[in-house]
């Protein structure tokens, strides 16, 4: 191993670059291409940065489908049928 600089276009480590963006989206190749070291264990650790991601994305998606069978989105449509949900 040697020191290499992060920003220097060197193809290995755009390659690195490339496969760790890969891995921390979900996107990576799936579990039977990986090494049995990381396929024999039932779960591998998630990290709070992931637990907080994957439940951003999963909440406001919960939220909507109650939302939606709410006795009183119905009341409120009839106010402002227009209204969207979402960050104000």
């Amino acid at each position: 191993l040697h020191w290499i600089s992060a920003h220097d276009n060197v193809i290995g480590n755009d390659r690195a670059d490339v496969l760790a963006k890969e891995a921390a989206t979900g996107t990576a190749q799936p579990a039977e291409h990986c090494p049995s070291l990381f396929t024999n264990y039932p779960m591998l650790p998630a990290s709070r940065a992931a637990i907080r991601r994957v439940a951003r994305m999963r909440i406001p998606i919960r939220w909507e489908k109650a939302w939606r069978k709410s006795a009183r989105k119905p009341k409120l449509d009839r106010i402002d049928p227009t209204l969207k949900v979402g960050k104000y």
